[in-house]
């Protein structure tokens, strides 16, 4: 009877492992899926949505594209499947594929024109709201709405701007007509065009504000301040594209001071941005207080970066007797403000947001023209005049390839745009794609690299 026993009880353990071993097996039966979206230049689309559907069980599972365009599903198990992606503007695309244990599956996915364009309308109308201390004009073409003198006293215009995208717009364009394809005339199946300026009152304009921000799902808003030599018009033009391209998930806004849009006029929009300050700063604490807005991102570029960067600091310095607004996200690109300023400045910056971005090169031309002009380096500097200090991110990305005079880099370069991208989803430097650590001082900074260059991965082949 023992004997018996002995035995039924041997036969149960190895009855027991056998089962923990078959469950093991199928617990590791599975693998990953993964794959890049792209358009059909090369570049690649973050923010898409790509849905894995198995097509023996009817299960779903859903991500979106990372800021390189790659997406990822872990532990898929064994099956027919089909995967799904969805860009906007395009038609819809799906991949058949047979998953097998023993490697990650991989398929992508590359956007060009679904379709021949239809006849009509073939873009999007993209709403983006302003505020502007330009004069208005006196003329009601949207291009010449507003000029490029102060306002009487430092009034603030406000309204929204319509914008189009065209819907074959590619990522970092700003397209504009073509002089040598004998294009003359703007098109906004074919260009980014300001189509409408409407002006509100005060009150029309916060309330409206507030109820589109109030519609989004994250309740985001950001403000762009462009740079130097920009016109009203074109400040419309790059926010919307901005926007676009970074599928903000918010309400743009744009601060369009008043440049005189011209390379001449670069000593009058000197003496000009110190006159903005204040209105900037009073702008900012209105946003953030009556705009429903929990999350609010500042963007500046160039020379707005000295009325953002000095706003911010008078509105830090009124700490003890006013509540201090609180900013997301403050990115500085290719900032024209002196070095030895920005340093001074850089303290009081920081303590208005959760994190501040500086982004720096040393291939910027006309930041390398305005240090020549004022005989001082210039906080967009890279290489020896590089600023690094506690409490902002440094982003050096001389290794991009930017455009002819590697200043507009913001708006204009898909790989800027794509680590933007995923600045603004709150991924921290450490953890953005093609973002590696080097050391200054014994301060951390980060440099920026292409495919095939110090941490960025080069993207997997296409199928």
């Amino acid at each position: 009877m023992i004997h018996s026993n002995c035995r039924f009880g041997a036969l149960l353990w190895i009855l027991a492992l056998s089962l923990f071993a078959v469950r093991g097996a199928e617990a590791q039966a599975t693998t990953s899926v993964v794959g890049i979206v792209s358009d059909s230049t090369g570049a690649v689309l973050p923010g898409v949505t790509v849905t894995l559907t198995n097509e023996d069980t009817g299960i779903k599972l859903q991500t979106r594209t990372n800021a390189d365009g790659s997406f990822r599903f872990d532990t898929v198990p064994a099956g027919r499947y089909s995967v799904t992606a969805v860009v906007e503007g395009f038609a819809q695309q799906q991949r058949k594929l047979q998953v097998v244990v023993g490697g990650a599956a991989s398929v992508n996915f590359v956007f060009g024109p679904a379709q021949p364009p239809p006849k009509g309308k073939n873009y999007v109308d993209m709403k983006v709201f302003y505020a502007t201390d330009r004069k208005p004009s006196g003329d009601k073409a949207p291009a010449a709405f507003y000029s490029g003198e102060r306002s009487p006293d430092g009034g603030l215009g406000l309204g929204t701007c319509k914008v189009s995208i065209p819907r074959d717009h590619r990522i970092g364009e700003l397209e504009s007509p073509k002089w040598w394809r004998l294009q003359f005339r703007q098109n906004p199946n074919r260009d980014v065009v300001l189509l409408a300026v409407i002006p509100y009152s005060e009150s029309k304009f916060y309330s409206e504000l507030a109820s589109d921000v109030k519609a989004t799902k994250e309740k985001k808003a950001f403000v762009f301040v462009h740079g130097f030599d920009v016109t009203f018009e074109d400040a419309a033009r790059r926010t919307a594209q901005l926007a676009y391209d970074l599928k903000f998930q918010g309400v743009p806004i744009f601060y369009s001071w008043p440049s005189k849009g011209e390379l001449a006029g670069y000593p009058a929009d000197e003496a000009t941005i110190e006159w903005v300050r204040p209105h900037l700063k009073q702008f900012l604490e209105e946003l953030a207080s009556r705009s429903n807005a929990t999350s609010i991102y500042l963007v500046a570029h160039s020379m707005g970066n000295r009325a953002l960067t000095g706003a911010l600091q008078d509105i830090a310095s009124q700490a003890r007797t006013n509540p201090v607004p609180h900013f997301r996200e403050v990115v500085l690109a290719a900032p024209d403000i002196d070095a030895g300023v920005f340093r001074e400045l850089a303290v009081s910056i920081e303590t208005a947001a959760d994190r501040v971005t500086l982004y720096a090169s040393s291939k910027d031309e006309a930041l390398a023209a305005s240090k020549k002009f004022h005989d001082y380096a210039r906080a967009g500097e890279s290489g020896p005049n590089l600023i690094v200090v506690n409490g902002m991110d440094t982003v050096d990305v001389t290794a991009i390839d930017t455009s002819f005079l590697g200043h507009s880099y913001v708006a204009d370069n898909v790989s800027v745009i794509t680590d933007i991208y995923g600045l603004l989803a709150g991924t921290p430097a450490a953890h953005r794609i093609c973002l590696s650590a080097a050391n200054l001082a014994s301060l951390i900074y980060w440099l920026y690299g292409p495919p095939g260059i110090a941490g960025c991965p080069v993207p997997l082949p296409a199928p």
